[in-house]
């Protein structure tokens, strides 16, 4: 009788610990970790902006007055301001790239400063400037590095020039009266930070900077651009 007792004993012991081993591992909280979300990347925008800066002013062509006298050119400063408007047509979300169209108007100025029979003669044309163009952009919004391509239309609205010798300047006005328009290529490459932009560029001129009778010399304006902007 003992025996049997004492097993029945043992046996209601044993339920009882599975039971409370089977309470213990159901009652066990389980945690369920939701995936973090991406955020989505940044895509550019279309933009308005402001440039502005310093420019060397010279010309392209070793024998400008071939025929009429040797010359040493030098180069001079002058200025660019220009007001811009750049929207995308190509991206995709996911990469770090753009593709985009823009245009660029405002004030420019070109022309160059050379020594000519021994005499110092600097031209300076100050006019209005198109610049149509392509974009594109390495990076983020935040940050990229940028590219553009473009042609451009310059007309000339004001021209001074200054020689040693004042029958210089009535010559070199009469050689540039008639070049007062210009078309070309544009090149830049720079940086856009947030809405803050450093860059440079180059104006390549293909028209004759001076002409004369129907004549023209060989030569074309030569524009390199340095600038900063800022986006609205």
């Amino acid at each position: 009788m003992k025996k049997f007792l004492l097993a029945a004993l043992l046996l209601v012991m044993g339920a009882y610990a599975q039971a409370q081993i089977v309470s213990s591992s159901s009652s066990r909280v389980v945690r369920i970790v939701e995936p973090v979300e991406q955020k989505p990347t940044q895509l550019f925008e279309p933009k308005f902006y402001v440039k502005g800066g310093f420019s060397n002013l010279d010309y392209v062509g070793d024998q400008l007055f071939y025929g009429y006298g040797e010359s040493d050119h030098y180069g001079t400063l002058g200025y660019n301001l220009v007001f811009g408007y750049e929207k995308p047509f190509f991206q995709r979300a996911g990469e770090s790239a753009c593709i985009s169209w823009g245009i660029e108007a405002g004030l420019a100025s070109r022309g160059t400063e050379f020594e000519f029979g021994g005499n110092y003669v600097n031209i300076l044309k100050n006019g209005m400037i198109v610049n149509p163009k392509l974009v594109a952009h390495l990076g983020t919004p935040k940050f990229s590095w940028y590219y553009d391509l473009g042609l451009f239309l310059q007309y000339d609205y004001e021209s001074e020039i200054v020689a040693d010798l004042y029958e210089l300047e009535y010559v070199f006005d009469e050689l540039t009266a008639e070049q007062n328009t210009c078309v070309g290529l544009s090149v830049n490459t720079g940086f856009w930070i947030n809405r803050f932009e450093i860059g440079v560029g180059a104006l390549l001129g293909v028209t004759p900077m001076f002409g004369f009778d129907d004549e023209s010399f060989e030569g074309t304006s030569m524009t390199v651009n340095f600038h900063v902007g800022w986006a609205f």
